[in-house]
């Protein structure tokens, strides 16, 4: 049984070189990520404020918000991070553009056809992030996080 488990785990972390490349790049300063979303064109980069299912602060994120089929999307691609656990135990999140805030409500995607269709969109961002993500597909279908947003009233 005990080997069993040991390997179910090791599965629903996916590669473990994957997620150190993930490690590094989704470490990347806040200071680059706002040069990235000022000058390179048609990339998904945009402010994402969500509050702390502990303590009740709102933070401000930078990371990608896709579009598809009118419908908005954000995700992570190691799984589940502080952000991810935050969106979904408060269920909402503000969507910041052009400088107007939005309220939306998340519901977390289970593997489907909807999900592999996000996860799909973030190998179409810019280089080099679009190289990367296309690459690591298999580990971000096993172990990823993605968030259907919908906007609150």
């Amino acid at each position: 049984m005990a080997a069993v488990n040991a390997a179910s785990t090791a599965e629903d972390r996916g590669s473990r070189i994957w997620n150190l490349v993930f490690r590094m790049v989704l470490g990347t300063p806040r200071s680059v990520m706002e040069v990235v979303r000022r000058k390179v064109p048609n990339n998904p980069i945009t402010e994402v404020l969500i509050v702390g299912r502990k303590t009740g602060i709102e933070r401000s994120y930078l990371f990608g918000v896709f579009e598809i089929g009118g419908k908005w999307y954000v995700g992570h691609p190691n799984g589940r991070s502080q952000w991810t656990r935050n969106l979904e135990v408060v269920g909402r999140a503000t969507v910041v553009l052009d400088g107007h805030p939005v309220p939306m409500k998340a519901a977390l995607l289970e593997p489907g056809p909807e999900r592999s269709a996000v996860i799909a969109a973030t190998a179409r961002s810019p280089f080099p992030a679009g190289l990367v993500y296309g690459a690591a597909r298999r580990h971000i279908e096993r172990i990823g996080t993605y968030f259907r947003l919908e906007p609150i009233g």
